[in-house]
């Protein structure tokens, strides 16, 4: 979206309300079966589902049991998975639908993506496909008894083509500048990709140590937790906004981490020993540009399945890895392993936002 112009187009996070709380039994039956997943396992699921009863504790006093009619069962290892399954026929048909044109890349479509009860869309001809969409959203909420909370749910317009008066007409929050999607904030501009994400994370770190600071806690005990709960934040960001970092962000990050890690006393160690595996003499210390290096690798091990015409092998392969693709081939005419290593190529494809930076840190 940052590497074309997209007429009339928008992207739509959709928000589920009480989302694993409202599938119908009746619905989720049919839809395991449809699928073609057999009577066994069926009457396994089935069977779990056989007169649950639950009841409420309020103030240590018990109410009486009642029946449960719909939802996943909480707690459940299956429950994902049968509502992953459940929301399937919800994406087949807004796919299927001729009337709902979603963003083409290069020879590739994307229309809608999912994760849970997570729904983001890409759509085209706003004007054209809008309608079509919710009329279906509506009847696959009366079928399955999965709703959006559509006070909730935020359209980000792509282009200046949709005039007030349409988008006031919409049942979505309209957000001209950025939306939130499974905690990734995603600007209409770029440019705001750092300050929006990174900068963020960097503030919240700064305020969360203040309050550390103040625990007794022993030298591997912040080293702990800077690995158990910093670092998985941070490498969150790196792998899914790929965005080029200078040397000076992890500076930056460095003065933050490193005086609560000495407990805001002079240094006794270099930073390179604390960094060194435990039977190397060190403590473990994350290195965070290496976590960076490693998270944005991943897109290079992908990029390396093997091709069996146009399309990938291997099983059926991730939308932004055909997306990235048929970009590569489209502005260069070389694969993506071979752009990597080829700096004449790299100039000529940095107009597609994602591969372009992905480029400059794997080089």
């Amino acid at each position: 979206m940052y590497s074309m112009t997209l007429p009339n187009s928008a992207v739509i996070s959709l928000d589920a309300q009480q989302a694993f709380d409202q599938v119908e039994w009746t619905y989720l039956f049919a839809t395991l079966d449809k699928f073609g997943f057999g009577s066994k396992f069926l009457n396994m699921v089935k069977l779990l589902y056989a007169c649950p009863r639950s009841s409420v504790l309020t103030n240590h006093e018990r109410s009486l049991p009642f029946l449960l009619h719909r939802g996943t069962r909480q707690g459940c290892c299956l429950s994902p998975t049968l509502f992953a399954l459940a929301l399937e026929p919800l994406a087949i048909a807004i796919r299927a639908d001729s009337h709902i044109s979603g963003i083409n890349c290069g020879t590739s479509e994307y229309t809608i993506g999912l994760y849970a009860d997570d729904i983001i869309l890409a759509l085209s001809d706003l004007k054209i496909s809008l309608p079509p969409l919710l009329k279906l959203i509506d009847s696959f909420g009366h079928l399955s008894g999965f709703t959006i909370n559509w006070k909730k749910s935020v359209l980000m317009p792509l282009s200046s083509g949709l005039g007030p008066d349409f988008l006031s007409s919409l049942p979505f929050k309209v957000s001209q500048d950025y939306f939130s999607y499974l905690g990734i904030n995603i600007p209409r501009n770029s440019k705001l990709l750092f300050r929006l994400n990174y900068s963020v994370l960097t503030d919240e770190l700064k305020c969360v140590i203040d309050k550390w600071k103040l625990l007794p806690l022993s030298m591997i005990g912040r080293i702990n937790i800077i690995k158990m709960v910093v670092l998985p934040k941070f490498t969150y960001l790196f792998q899914n906004v790929p965005i080029f970092l200078r040397s000076s962000f992890f500076k930056a990050l460095d003065a933050i981490i490193m005086p609560f890690v000495w407990a805001y006393k002079p240094p006794r160690i270099s930073k390179s020993h604390l960094q060194k595996p435990t039977d190397e003499g060190g403590l473990g210390l994350p290195v965070f540009k290496h976590y960076y290096w490693a998270c944005n690798a991943r897109a290079w091990v992908f990029w390396n399945l093997p091709v069996v015409g146009d399309a990938l092998g291997c099983g059926s392969s991730p939308k932004w890895l055909e997306m990235e693709l048929s970009t590569a081939i489209e502005h260069s005419g070389a694969s993506l392993p071979a752009i990597l290593f080829a700096k004449s190529v790299i100039n000529s494809t940095c107009d597609d936002f994602i591969l372009c930076n992905s480029l400059k840190i794997l080089n």
